[in-house]
Order: structure tokens, then C-alpha cells, then sequence
């Protein structure tokens, strides 16, 4: 019975349950409903974030070196950039080492005096000097550098030897001046025209396109970043790789000696072309910014065939020849020449007129003494350049006056004045003279006088245009004074010394001469000089090395 009793009270229940109406839960019951359930699945454990995530910074403690400071670095916005003076607590640092992005690159010139014959070193024989433990062989060579150099280069290159001597800025030329077998080793942008830059492996940062990834002393800057995320930010923000050799600080400007389109060399270009005296040194001008011809004859339709025998010395040239500086890519036309006016006043203003419809610039001659006077200015790369000129040797008829054309007479006060000026105009001056003519290499006194005054009014280059060979060199208080360079393209080869020529390849940067290449050729054919070889280049070199001069 009590059994039976429970049947039916559960049977009741059931009953009554199925007539109740049915829950439904709506997407906000299920939603809290969620939300308790992890609620109750959650500890009292702190969250711990992923080991990978990083935390974004407000600023990078960037650490740079003291060897590398002293550098412009260009940034796009470097609000976020600290510039830690403690490496262990940088987020970043600039290093010399292999790995990482390359943020930039120091490029040092291997250096000894100007007045040295060597041209190049190996390689192998750099690191014979520069390297420890490279060569069991004895050396008597050193190498001089500052300590911020020794430390970039040694920890980029590897241990550096005893032959390896620490000096202050300061001190590394005169301990190199002291030995032909002591050299330095200076940073690019650093150079002054005391100095000769030694290619390495036939490559030098003297070069027009130079080949820095080949060059063995141009040292790569990288970044390392403790975390990657950071490299990048840094790298976003630099507006390119910074360097101690920016080409677009760069200019070259070449220089050169007597050009006279007569005579033999005149008829040599009727033989074989009006290209033909260039052909050979055609890559010296191409591998310049500047291209300056002192050209010191009037262009005239009416000039006579030339006469390679021609007895007496008045000169000119057709009009066509000039087709050889549109061939070199001159640009700049010196007017100091003493057979300017060979032919009158009529056929020198056509020499103008003819250059005006070439596009080349000309200066120290004009159509007036006053136009004479102008220098002529270019601007390359942020240089600044500014020649001037004078015929101090005459003869009287060829120097312009107020009323007539012609060549710009030397006037001394003016011309300091001039320079002075320009130099305060922020102008690189280029003086050049035709100054009496020698057949020697060493200059007279009174030369040396007159042109270290152009030197102390601001000059940066004084260069002798009158001599038909080629004189010695100066460097005086940083300025380069070459007394003469010789012909460039005239045909005066009865001697050695007429056939062997300079051409001076100056090197701008950034405002300043840091240095000059000495060029070297030999006249063949009466009209076609051409680079000399070893031995003639070494030989040329002595001689004018005989009588060079250094005044600091």
C-alpha cells in the first residue's frame, strides 16, 4: 500500500510539470550566464602577457660611440630618440661590427706627404703594416692614426700591430714627414692638400664614381637593437646611411696648362680629326665636375690653313676646332693668353662670341676692361667656386681698356681686393696668371711673391698658365700653388721637358680644398698627349719634387 501511495504522488508530479510552460533563455540571459561560468573558471592569478609581446616605447635609448661622434646624422623626427651615454643601458647602439642594417659608412684615406712618388699599395701590402700576426717579415713601415681611428678600424679589421702608432690629430703629419716609410691614416672628410691620398688596390676616395664597397679602409657603421621592433623605428626615422665621404658634398674641378689649336697641332686635327688631340685623356676630363682649357688663341673664319713650319708667332685658329671642348665637356675658358690679339681686335670678339654660342664660360678677357675684370662663378654640390685671371707679361696691345676688348692686365690692389671679397662671399677662389715666361722648373722668387699674395688675400689655388713646361709645386698656408703645369695641346715637342705635362685634378668638399691629384701626360705627335707610364710619370715627379715646398 505505501509502495502504491509513492507511484501516484510521482505520476501527479509529472502531470503537473508538463502542463507548466516551458523557460526560454534569450541572448542576454546566455550572455551573463557565459560570463558567470568564466567568471567561475578564473583564479586570483595575475594576468601574465605574452613572452613575445612588446612593450611600446615612448623613446630609444640610442648609445653612439665617442669614435663616431662628430658626424652629421640626418633624422626625419628624432623626438623619440635618447641619446644614451651608457651603452649597457641603451636599447640601441651604432657599432663597427658584421652584423646588423649598415647605418652608415667612415671611408679613411691612406695618406703620406704631397711631395711622395708612391701612387698605390696592395691590399696585401696595407695589411702586411696594418694587421698583427699578418706577415712573419720584418717592416720598417708605420702607420700613424688618431686613437678614435685606431679603435673604429681595430674593431672592424681585427687586431692592429706594433707598425700601428696612436698620435693626436695634430701630430700625424709630422711624425709621417719624417720617413719616407711612414704613412698615416686620416678620415675622408678630414683631408687638407698637405696630404697625398694613396689609392689602395688602384681605388681612392678621390675617385669621381667611387667604388666604396671595394675600397678596404671604408669602415660600414651598423645598428643593433635589443629588440627588432626597435631596429625598425630607428631605421624609419634616419633619412639615409650617413657617411664621412657624401658624394653631394663633392666636386672635382681640373686645371690645365697652354692650349694653342695652331700651327702643327692644327694641322695634325685637319689629318685626323678635330677630336683627335683629346682622345687619349678624354677619360681625365669625363672623371671631373670642372673642366677648365686656358686657350690662347682668337677663333676666326678668316684664319689662314695651318702651317705645321710656321716661322713667325702669330697665332689663330678656325672656329671648328672649338668643336674639341664640346668634346671634353669644358667648362670653363681662361682668356689670359698673350696671343689673344694676334689677329686684332675683330677676330678676338669673335673668340667671344664663339664660346657665348657654345655655352662656355669665360673669364679674365672680355669685351671691355671691366668685363675682363669679372670672375667667373659655379656652384657644384654645395662648392662654391670663383676664378680670376691676369696677364701680367703682356705684351701691352692684348690688356682691355674702358673703351676696348681684351685681356685682363694684372692690377694687384684689384685683384686681392677681389679675392677678399669673395672669400667673405663664401667663394672657393681659383686664381690663375700669365706670368713670365721660364724654362725652368723652379720659380723666381718674385713669381713666389706674387702668388702667395693672391694666397694671403684668400686665394685656394694659384695656378701658373704661361709655362710651356712644367714647374714645380707649393702647398702654402693650405693652399695649393702650382707654378706651372707645361702645354696641355701645342706643338712644342723640340725638348722633353716641352712634351711633359700636369693636369691638376682639385678635390672640393664640403666648403673646403681637401686635395689635389697630380695628372700626368706626354706629348706625342705634335697634338695628342697621352697618359705617361710608370717609369715617365715617376721621373716627371722627381724633377718637380725637387724643388716642392711646403709653408705652413
Amino acid at each position: 500500500m505505501k509502495n502504491y501511495c509513492v507511484l501516484l504522488l510521482l505520476i501527479l508530479m509529472l502531470s503537473l510539470s508538463a502542463c507548466k510552460p516551458q523557460e526560454i533563455l534569450t541572448t542576454q540571459d546566455m550572455e551573463l550566464n557565459s560570463n558567470e561560468l568564466m567568471n567561475s573558471l578564473m583564479t586570483s592569478t595575475p594576468f601574465k602577457p605574452i613572452a613575445n609581446e612588446v612593450e611600446q616605447k615612448s623613446e630609444i635609448k640610442l648609445w653612439i660611440p665617442e669614435y663616431l661622434s662628430g658626424i652629421q646624422i640626418h633624422w626625419k623626427d628624432n623626438s623619440k630618440v635618447l641619446f644614451s651615454t651608457n651603452e649597457q643601458d641603451s636599447d640601441c647602439s651604432f657599432y663597427p661590427g658584421n652584423e646588423g642594417e649598415i647605418v652608415g659608412y667612415f671611408t679613411y684615406a691612406f695618406v703620406a706627404p704631397f711631395n711622395i712618388i708612391q701612387d698605390d699599395i696592395t691590399n696585401e701590402q696595407l695589411k702586411n703594416i696594418l694587421l698583427r700576426n699578418f706577415t712573419d717579415q720584418p717592416l720598417d713601415e708605420k702607420i700613424y692614426l688618431s686613437r678614435s681611428a685606431y679603435t673604429l678600424i681595430s674593431e672592424s679589421l681585427g687586431d692592429l700591430s706594433d707598425h700601428v702608432i696612436i698620435v693626436s690629430e695634430d701630430e700625424i703629419f709630422s711624425f709621417t714627414n719624417q720617413s719616407s716609410g711612414n704613412y698615416g691614416l686620416v678620415r675622408f672628410d678630414q683631408l687638407e692638400p698637405k696630404w697625398k691620398v694613396i689609392s689602395i688596390e688602384n681605388l681612392s676616395p678621390f675617385d669621381q664614381n667611387f667604388d666604396q664597397e671595394n675600397y678596404y679602409l671604408n669602415i660600414p657603421i651598423r645598428l643593433h637593437c635589443s629588440q627588432s621592433d626597435l631596429s625598425n623605428m630607428i631605421l624609419e626615422d634616419l633619412e639615409g646611411k650617413f657617411t664621412t665621404r657624401n658624394t653631394d658634398k663633392f666636386t672635382s674641378v681640373l686645371i690645365t696648362g697652354t692650349t694653342a689649336l695652331t700651327r702643327a697641332t692644327a694641322d695634325r686635327m685637319e689629318k685626323y680629326g678635330n677630336l683627335y688631340p683629346g682622345e687619349n685623356i678624354k677619360p681625365w676630363f669625363e672623371n671631373s665636375d670642372i673642366r677648365h682649357i686656358s686657350s690662347e688663341t682668337p677663333f676666326y673664319d678668316d684664319c689662314p690653313p695651318p702651317n705645321p713650319v710656321q716661322k713667325n708667332l702669330v697665332f689663330c685658329s678656325h672656329p671648328k676646332y672649338a668643336e674639341l671642348f664640346s668634346f671634353l665637356q669644358v667648362d670653363i675658358i681662361e682668356l689670359t693668353g698673350n696671343h689673344l690679339m694676334d689677329k686684332g681686335v675683330m677676330p678676338f670678339e669673335n673668340t667671344l662670341l664663339l664660346f657665348n654660342q657654345r655655352n662656355l664660360q669665360y673669364y679674365a678677357g672680355g669685351f671691355s676692361g671691366e668685363e675682363a675684370e669679372q670672375p667667373a662663378l659655379l656652384e657644384h654640390n654645395g662648392n662654391k667656386i670663383a676664378f680670376l685671371g691676369c696677364n701680367i707679361a703682356g705684351p701691352p696691345n692684348v690688356w682691355a681698356t674702358e673703351t676696348r676688348s681684351g685681356v685682363n692686365a694684372c692690377d694687384f690692389s684689384k685683384i686681392t681686393e677681389q679675392i677678399h671679397t669673395l672669400k667673405e662671399e663664401g667663394y672657393l677662389p681659383i686664381m690663375t696668371f700669365q706670368y713670365y715666361e721660364s724654362n725652368s722648373m723652379r720659380p723666381s722668387s718674385t713669381q713666389m711673391n706674387d702668388f702667395h699674395k693672391m694666397v694671403d688675400a684668400g686665394a685656394v689655388i694659384v695656378s701658373g698658365s704661361q709655362s710651356h713646361v712644367p714647374m714645380s709645386m707649393e702647398i702654402y698656408h693650405d693652399s695649393f700653388v702650382h707654378y706651372g703645369l707645361g702645354n696641355l695641346f701645342f706643338d712644342q715637342m723640340d725638348s722633353i721637358n716641352n712634351r711633359r705635362e700636369f693636369l691638376d685634378r682639385h678635390i672640393f668638399y664640403d666648403g673646403r680644398l681637401i686635395g689635389t691629384e697630380l695628372l700626368t701626360a706626354k706629348l706625342e705627335n705634335y697634338a695628342q698627349p697621352r697618359p705617361m707610364t710608370i717609369s715617365e710619370r715617376v721621373s716627371l715627379l722627381q724633377d718637380a719634387f725637387n724643388y716642392y715646398m711646403l709653408t705652413e
